[in-house]
């Protein structure tokens, strides 16, 4: 048998997390999933099963921000390779936070320029997708910036992309936009994950939901 790990280790045991505000240990037996306090916990394998390394060290960081997904990947020990934001503003702050400063547009950027990665992180722009604008889903440029990472991911085959987008990107058009979404990262061989999260959950004093799209290769052995 294979023990899940998520949170900090313990022989034999799941401890887990916030959202639930209280440690909780629980025996994993090879699921992916299991309830605790009506809440479903979502297991990621662990990497470190038996004696081997983890094997995802590298990852890149698409519409960047100020370096959210980075600064969280990094704290796990992994590598960021590239990163890329158009707004200047953005690019000031990230260079201030990480030392570096983003490349420009990614339409204008070959896949090949891209060094290889375990995990190709993305927070692509809401604007299109959110209740608080026009809500024109792909219509708007800017929600077409979604198929640079299709464009990426299919030439590089990252193991893991994790994206990040508003709730409402789940329900536009009647679940067209979401439709079209799954269906492309299918085409290109992913089969693609979804949790709402909100910030309140893990300490942060606003209620802020989020999409998190955890979409992972189908052939591969990330679980």
């Amino acid at each position: 048998r294979h023990w899940g790990i998520l949170g900090k280790r313990q022989e034999g045991l799941l401890r887990t997390a916030p959202p639930l505000f209280q440690e909780v240990y629980v025996p994993v037996y090879c699921r992916e999933r299991v309830q605790i306090q009506h809440k479903e916990i979502i297991i990621v394998r662990d990497f470190y099963q038996s004696n081997e390394r983890n094997t995802m060290y590298t990852f890149i960081d698409l519409f960047a921000g100020i370096g959210g997904f980075r600064t969280a990947l990094e704290k796990k020990g992994m590598k960021c390779v590239f990163s890329s934001d158009i707004d200047e503003k953005a690019q000031e702050a990230y260079f201030k936070n990480f030392g570096e400063t983003p490349k420009g547009d990614i339409t204008e950027i070959h896949e090949k320029k891209i060094p290889s990665h375990d995990i190709l992180c993305a927070g692509f722009p809401c604007q299109s997708f959110s209740i608080s604008g026009q809500s024109k889903g792909f219509d708007d440029d800017r929600g077409r910036l979604f198929y640079e990472i299709v464009r990426i991911a299919n030439y590089h085959q990252p193991h893991v992309l994790l994206l990040e987008n508003v709730k409402n990107i789940l329900t536009i058009d009647n679940g067209s936009v979401i439709k079209t979404i799954e269906a492309k990262l299918d085409e290109i061989g992913y089969t693609l994950n979804k949790h709402v999260l909100n910030a309140s959950y893990f300490g942060i004093p606003q209620s802020r939901e989020r999409v998190y799209f955890v979409a992972l290769r189908k052939h591969g052995k990330t679980k």
